[in-house]
């Protein structure tokens, strides 16, 4: 099985970087954006690739890098189902079972501390939103 697993895994690969809509956009960020559409169809495929993603030792190290997945994990923006927020929940946590990605992330960040937090507290604990964030400068 594991031979078979490797033998897809470039074509996976290839898969997951096409969702990137540009080069500076890390396909994981490209995904999290997905879960804050209102579309369920969408947000539910994108937070099953991501949990699958996670769970492959390449993916969760791709994962940790994205500072746009830190956040939806880590703040309520989107407006989720319970199963949705399920989805989330098991995605932080396979991130923290991988001690590359946590590395990666900052084992002893405040980023780490507040995922092992949000994991322990379950699905349902009560996130808090996020301060605004200017994308870029604005310019008139």
């Amino acid at each position: 099985a594991d031979g078979e697993v490797a033998s897809v895994q470039p074509a996976l690969r290839a898969l997951i970087a096409a969702v990137s809509p540009s080069a500076g956009t890390a396909p994981g960020d490209a995904l999290a954006a997905l879960v804050a559409l209102p579309a369920e169809e969408l947000r539910v495929a994108a937070l099953r690739l991501l949990l699958g993603l996670a769970q492959l030792d390449w993916g969760a190290l791709a994962l940790a890098r994205c500072e746009g997945l830190l956040h939806l994990l880590l703040h309520a923006e989107a407006v989720l189902t319970p199963d949705e927020l399920r989805d989330k929940h098991a995605l932080a946590s396979a991130l923290l079972k991988s001690t590359a990605a946590a590395d990666v992330i900052g084992a002893g960040a405040a980023t780490v501390r507040q995922l092992r937090e949000y994991v322990a507290a379950g699905p349902f604990a009560a996130q808090s939103k996020a301060e605004a964030r200017p994308e870029g400068p604005l310019t008139l």
